[in-house]
């Protein structure tokens, strides 16, 4: 079973033509379903340079250890891995 459930995304890109690259910010809407301190969320060919929780509207910031996996299931693509300074509550 799930802990924690994606329930809106924001896409925010620049395109580079000259690089032939997107370069933005991707934001994830969670719930917590299940009292958790690690996300894992699949991805492809991103470069990854920071993960920041949000919490509260906004009103709270701070940035989160993570890791990537790149040699997992090759037909789910890579693992991103980030741990929360503290667990997650059902409902929050």
């Amino acid at each position: 079973m799930d802990k924690i459930a994606s329930t809106h995304l924001n896409l925010n890109f620049t395109v580079d033509f000259d690089t032939k690259k997107f370069v933005g910010t991707v934001e994830h809407y969670l719930d917590c379903l299940e009292s958790t301190d690690t996300v894992i969320m699949d991805y492809v060919g991103i470069d990854i340079q920071n993960v920041t929780r949000l919490a509260d509207g906004a009103q709270f910031r701070e940035q989160v250890d993570f890791k990537t996996h790149e040699d997992l299931n090759p037909n789910l693509g890579n693992a991103l891995e980030m741990t929360l300074p503290d667990a997650c509550k059902p409902g929050s």
